[in-house]
């Protein structure tokens, strides 16, 4: 199930690359990779559907956004049913190759779709290469009839015939708190961008036939992404703490904030206002508005 479904998710996010082509690339609005009408799949999406050979319901938030230097386009996926999933692509367009390209990846592993582009109001994407799994030929077909709505079947082959497994009806959402809640907590960061931390922490030490102490420690951070991915983030970092020489280091933030790593030794977080959103003190993000 999750093979399946992880493929299914990364079919909604290639058209994005249209928008946005790969560095040293052009796309003219006639190009076979534009969307039809000045369609566009930036923004938040609800999406409607059901596994086509079990019946079951399929239901999932899109939100689309440009990443830094417009080179690429990414698309969080927030699965609502089955609840449980967020998945994180990038999509491009290579000008020299003339094709949509979309990079796939998560904890599942990561897959790589390619497509001559758009024919009429129609683009289908074909698999190229999977790992971490097991799943036959693939592709994603999609059709736009307006600018605010989008179908997309995603259909295998395990011999001469493609099949539909799953289909989606997409609709744009109305307004931002239609959005899943856990979408504005997810970490966007690209490797280069640099980011500045002012803190201040109280440390206490109780122990028994002992006074108790209090002490309060502050300072400045600078930080440059090194790394991102949905599982983990790779930062370099400079602090300044108050009467101390400067030092420098890499810091890795794993588990959506839990566990915090310093060269390469690892312990819970305990920052309940760091860097990034920790859910280990303040917990997973909703899945809905409350």
């Amino acid at each position: 199930m999750r093979s399946r479904h992880y493929l299914i998710l990364s079919c909604l996010l290639i058209p994005l690359c249209i928008r946005s082509p790969l560095p040293g690339s052009s796309a003219r609005a006639d190009s076979p990779a534009t969307p039809p009408g000045g369609f566009s799949f930036d923004g938040a999406w609800d999406c409607n559907g059901n596994f086509v050979r079990s019946g079951k319901a399929h239901r999932s938030k899109y939100v689309g956004r440009s990443v830094p230097g417009d080179a690429w386009t990414e698309l969080v996926e927030t699965d609502i049913e089955p609840e449980g999933y967020v998945g994180r692509y990038l999509i491009g367009y290579d000008a020299i190759k003339k094709q949509v390209v979309e990079l796939d990846a998560n904890n599942a592993g990561y897959a790589i779709y390619t497509s001559p582009g758009w024919q009429d109001r129609t683009l289908i994407l074909t698999s190229t290469e999977t790992v971490s799994y097991s799943v036959p030929r693939n592709r994603f077909v999609f059709e736009t009839k307006s600018a605010d709505a989008f179908t997309v079947t995603w259909e295998t082959n395990g011999g001469s015939e493609w099949a539909a497994a799953d289909r989606l009806s997409c609709r744009r959402a109305e307004n931002a708190e239609e959005l899943s809640t856990s979408v504005y907590l997810q970490v966007h960061v690209q490797p280069g961008q640099k980011f500045s931390n002012i803190f201040s922490r109280a440390i206490a030490y109780k122990v028994e036939g002992v006074d108790d102490i209090v002490r309060r420690v502050s300072g400045t951070a600078e930080y440059i992404v090194s790394e991102s991915s949905p599982v983990r983030i790779a930062l370099d970092g400079k602090f300044l703490y108050d009467g101390q020489p400067e030092a420098k280091g890499k810091t890795e933030i794993k588990d959506q904030g839990r566990i915090s790593c310093w060269e390469g030794k690892c312990a819970v977080a305990t920052d309940a206002s760091g860097l990034l959103y920790n859910a280990g003190i303040w917990g997973s993000p909703p899945t809905q508005p409350s």
